[in-house]
């Protein structure tokens, strides 16, 4: 899964060693992933500077999905843009932009890349198990991560894991309570639990103990 950059960004007031860099933390972080297969720096950064299409991409390096960004700086604020493409059929599977602040270049690098890393990674593991492509309802980032790993416990659809992921969408109602499809998947991990494994009696009590305490 090759990251492509567009070409070297100086003209934008960012050097192409931040850029570099931004690329190649990536692909080291999501190599670490068991659920992928992540093409190696110096295939992915034969790509850079060039106009490509993402099918090509994915006949030469035999990979699925295409990971693809840039760099923009401007009046002080950094601006990284990504996008997750299934080369396969050319679909935007997701995409963020990230603003910051450029002050302490490397960490705005780390918790760029530590953002991207989690949220794309986690966006691709549910599409490759689901087909199902989550949308962002919140703008809060934190809380879309959780929404995301709660999704990914939910659809093991086990006794130990539906707890957790209401765990993760408890957390993503935290810091935005009109998270709706955080509150959603609640509801929904007490009502598979009452089906599955508990009786629905018990549920009830659970379910309309945390709504009261949602009450305003």
């Amino acid at each position: 899964m090759p990251e492509r950059k567009p070409n070297t960004v100086h003209r934008n007031g960012v050097s192409s060693n931040f850029s570099d860099g931004i690329t190649g933390d990536i692909i080291t972080a999501l190599s670490r992933s068991r659920d992928l297969f992540v093409i190696d720096r110096a295939s992915a950064f034969a790509y850079k500077g060039k106009s490509i299409g993402v099918e090509e991409v994915s006949r030469e390096l035999r990979v699925k999905y295409v990971l693809e960004g840039g760099v923009q700086k401007a009046a002080g604020q950094l601006r990284v843009t990504a996008q997750l493409v299934d080369a396969t059929t050319g679909a935007e599977l997701w995409a963020e932009r990230y603003e910051r602040p450029l002050r302490d270049i490397f960490s705005v690098q780390d918790e760029l890349v530590r953002r991207i890393v989690i949220t794309m990674g986690l966006q691709l593991v549910l599409w490759d198990r689901t087909g199902l492509q989550r949308l962002r309802g919140t703008d809060d980032l934190e809380a879309y991560d959780c929404d995301l790993r709660g999704w990914q416990y939910f659809f093991t659809l086990t006794r130990e894991d539906l707890p957790k992921a209401r765990e993760m969408w408890e957390k993503a109602i935290e810091p935005d309570p009109k998270y709706a499809e955080a509150c959603v998947g609640v509801g929904l991990t007490y009502y598979l639990e009452g089906i599955m494994f508990q009786s629905s009696g018990k549920l009830s009590i659970r379910l309309t103990k945390w709504l009261k305490r949602r009450s305003p």
